[in-house]
């Protein structure tokens, strides 16, 4: 016979008594923890329980989900548990009888894991009534409260060195190239950069993983033919030894992108633009996706490069290696590669090409540079895609510009930004008799860079327009500012579409005579063309 009644009764353990722990072994947080008890209330404890704990600590600041639990110390507990008890009856059958009732009690106690804490409760059971036999605890363990001492720590706060176990060094604001060797997805990152147990990616490698050739690698739409494509991983070298410095936080934005569902933060560091590891991978929910070789000091993240995505030859390294030999300083350096880069290459030819390097999927600026090595063909931004990665060996900070028409480096020595404008020494270069180098283009200013070339940054500054420039004298300039101020002047007076001509006679010395672009961006007229010849400076509108 099975009978159900409610017993209810109240067992304080004895003293010695603390704490029930549920954390996992193998992860380690660094840093200091957040720590505060907790009350959770109705739950059943197989329940999820995180769940409710996270919900418990969440506020106005941060979500639930952004709460990552490192360990839980049960202190209290009452509980209402249904059970079975076997116990001695002449009148059953066999001389045994069976109870199925329920059991309220209150427990403080020490306990390893759930099933310890089972014991227990069946022990008190069995405490309470002698003639018991046996007890077994069926369903779930109702808690109308449960205490925690938890400590925990918001996602913005983990450390992935610390999750995953890898050598890192200590945070202290000064991001190093790390030694690690990084694949996410078959994709062999460039290089990564290290503080603290963070990890940081060249923004080109980041648009390469979720924009280009239609890859979207870290969402995992699989867009790409395995059976077709490989990746054309570069076994990368530097010039730089791992542990190099490389540079301090310059800036962080947060949510960076146009695209809501891609925002990331983004940081520049040194001068150049990357994006943290554990933000733009799901490592929380997905460990299992990592996998770290020690001996070789690579992290695979998802899929492991195949067969067919052998680890290439670095081509712009050697390039690089040739080109700067005998050089000590960096200045010396860019100007190895410069020379190297616009005397070498000089087809100026806009061409689509898309079968240089047939089955093999890679980053579009490395893609361009290899076209040039290889076919000596000019794209668009070709030789500053080339000029780039020879500075990234170098660990010399260097972004692209553009401005629609042309591309070119910033590069920066030092806390001083220079323009580099390979493509435009190269045409002169090539130009002239015997291809004697160029450098009309090389390690210019911002302000030099503005009478020929428009872009978007900081570092674009052209004065606004002033009516007081009419008096300057177009024939006695002596400076710069005068040339592009009586050149803007004589814009405006051009405003209304016809066609006007100026003449500027150049008094000064070291006057930058091109002044053509830093002319048209105030936007009076529609065509500019500029002649310069013995001290005259000639300028047609319209």
């Amino acid at each position: 016979m099975r009978n159900k009644t409610k017993t209810t009764a109240a067992v304080i353990a004895l003293l010695f008594t603390a704490i029930l722990v549920f954390c996992t072994p193998s992860t380690v947080f660094a840093e200091t923890l957040h720590t505060k008890e907790v009350t959770v209330t109705d739950v059943d404890l197989d329940d999820h329980i995180d769940e409710h704990i996270q919900g418990v600590l969440a506020s106005s600041d941060h979500e639930a989900e952004d709460i990552a639990i490192v360990s839980k110390v049960l202190k209290e507990v009452t509980l209402e548990t249904e059970y079975i008890a076997k116990y001695a009856d002449a009148n059953e059958p066999g001389g045994i009888g069976e109870i199925d009732e329920f059991f309220s009690l209150t427990l403080n106690g020490s306990y390893d894991t759930v099933e310890s804490l089972k014991k227990d409760i069946e022990a008190a059971i069995l405490k309470q009534y002698p003639n018991f036999q046996s007890v077994e605890l069926i369903n779930n363990l109702s808690c109308d409260k449960i205490v925690y001492d938890v400590q925990y720590k918001y996602s913005d706060e983990l450390v992935i060195g610390e999750e995953l176990k890898l050598p890192y060094t200590k945070a202290d604001g000064q991001y190093e190239l790390s030694p690690l060797t990084l694949y996410i997805s078959r994709c062999r990152i460039s290089y990564v950069l290290e503080d603290g147990g963070e990890f940081y990616i060249p923004e080109d490698d980041y648009n390469f993983l979720i924009w280009e050739n239609s890859q979207y690698l870290l969402e995992r739409i699989n867009f790409l033919d395995d059976k077709q494509y490989k990746y054309y991983n570069v076994d990368y070298k530097f010039f730089k030894k791992s542990g190099t410095v490389v540079g301090k936080l310059d800036k962080l934005e947060k949510n960076y992108n146009f695209f809501a569902w891609y925002k990331k933060d983004r940081y520049t560091i040194g001068h150049e633009t990357y994006y943290r590891l554990s933000d733009i991978v799901d490592w929380k929910k997905d460990l299992k996706l990592f996998q770290y070789d020690e001996k070789t000091k690579t992290l695979y993240y998802g899929k492991k490069p195949t067969k067919k995505d052998k680890l290439q030859k670095d081509e712009i390294y050697e390039f690089t290696k040739k080109a700067i030999k005998g050089c000590k300083t960096d200045k010396e350096k860019l100007r190895a590669i410069h020379d190297a880069i616009v005397s070498k290459y000089d087809s100026y030819e806009e061409l689509l090409y898309l079968d240089s390097f047939p089955g093999y999927v890679m980053r579009d600026n490395l893609y361009d540079a290899k076209k040039l090595m290889k076919d000596k063909v000019y794209k668009m931004d070709s030789f500053a895609d080339l000029f780039k990665e020879c500075c990234n060996r170098l660990l010399i900070p260097c972004n692209s510009v553009d401005d629609s028409f042309l591309y070119w480096n910033r590069v920066y020595l030092g806390d001083k930004c220079y323009h580099v404008d390979t493509v435009s020494d190269a045409k002169v270069t090539h130009s002239t008799k015997n291809n004697k180098i160029y450098r009309g283009f090389f390690l210019k200013s911002s302000y030099e860079f503005m009478g020929t070339h428009v872009w978007e940054g900081d570092d674009y500054t052209p004065e606004k327009f002033s009516k007081s420039w009419k008096n300057i004298n177009r024939n006695n300039i002596k400076t710069t500012d005068d040339l592009r101020r009586a050149a803007s002047y004589a814009s405006y007076l051009s405003r209304n579409g016809k066609k006007h001509t100026y003449t500027f006679k150049i008094k000064g010395k070291d006057v930058n005579t091109y002044c053509e672009a830093y002319v048209y961006h105030y936007g009076y007229i529609s065509n500019i063309n500029a002649s310069y010849s013995k001290g005259i400076l000639t300028i047609k509108f319209n």
